[in-house]
């Protein structure tokens, strides 16, 4: 619910590298974006957002395979190109262990956010429907769980602190 009594769903839009896209995909992107615009002729917003780059995934990853690694340079191998190749991957798994902590230490991300809204839920059920006919398969909307949805208003209020 809104201030107006307007119930509201956010839908998020997949984030796409328009720098790498080739001039053909660009133009189609944009113009999807136009034609949302001009199809869909209910009340929306679009909504934009920088927040800290998520990496504790990668993070288990690459210090798994450096400890992975680490141990089998502490075997005793039997060949010197061998412990030569487990010394290599070692560094490369420590390589992008500080590359990935570097990552989300100093790069920001980018998420874009659709607010859809109506007065009942029937409506609303209806043109989230429409939203995601007209543009859900080039911005891949997804609807977003209870849980998110807080963290994002709390995020769009406070706008200072972490999310």
């Amino acid at each position: 619910m809104d201030r107006r009594d307007n119930l509201q769903v956010y839908l998020k839009v997949k984030t796409t590298d328009l720098i790498s896209m080739n001039k053909d995909d660009l133009n189609r992107f944009m113009n999807q974006l136009t034609s949302l615009c001009r199809v869909y002729h209910e009340p929306f917003k679009i909504v934009s957002l920088t927040y800290s780059t998520e990496t504790t995934e990668q993070q288990v990853y690459w210090k798994r395979m450096a400890l992975r690694y680490q141990g089998k340079m502490s075997q005793d191998v039997s060949e010197k190109n061998e412990e030569h190749l487990w010394s290599q991957r070692y560094s490369l798994a420590i390589e992008n262990l500080n590359r990935i902590l570097w990552v989300e230490k100093n790069l920001k991300e980018l998420a874009f956010f659709i607010v859809v809204y109506r007065e009942n839920e029937t409506e609303l059920v209806k043109n989230v429907k429409d939203m995601k006919r007209y543009g859900g398969t080039q911005f891949n909307l997804q609807n977003m769980k209870a849980k998110e949805v807080e963290k994002l208003i709390f995020k769009l209020q406070n706008m200072n602190s972490e999310m």
